[in-house]
């Protein structure tokens, strides 16, 4: 799947990239959401932490690779 950045992921990446996100996590987790992924999975501690405390109101999941796949039962 491509995702196209767009009028959309754009203003939603800079507003989280002026709550403390990184640009290219703010570019990943925008164009997550504006994907309808159901997940954002990332080994990225600095991302998990900031989407932890619900920075930007994340609109998916942002997890740890293993610990999706514990949640998930796998």
């Amino acid at each position: 799947m491509t995702i196209e950045i767009d009028e959309l992921v754009v203003p939603r990446a800079q507003a989280l990239v002026a709550l403390g996100y990184g640009p290219f996590d703010a570019l990943h987790l925008a164009a997550a959401e504006a994907a309808g992924a159901d997940v954002l999975l990332t080994t990225d501690d600095r991302l998990l932490k900031r989407s932890a405390r619900n920075l930007g109101n994340p609109r998916i999941p942002v997890r740890n690779p293993l610990s999706w796949i514990k949640e998930q039962g796998l």
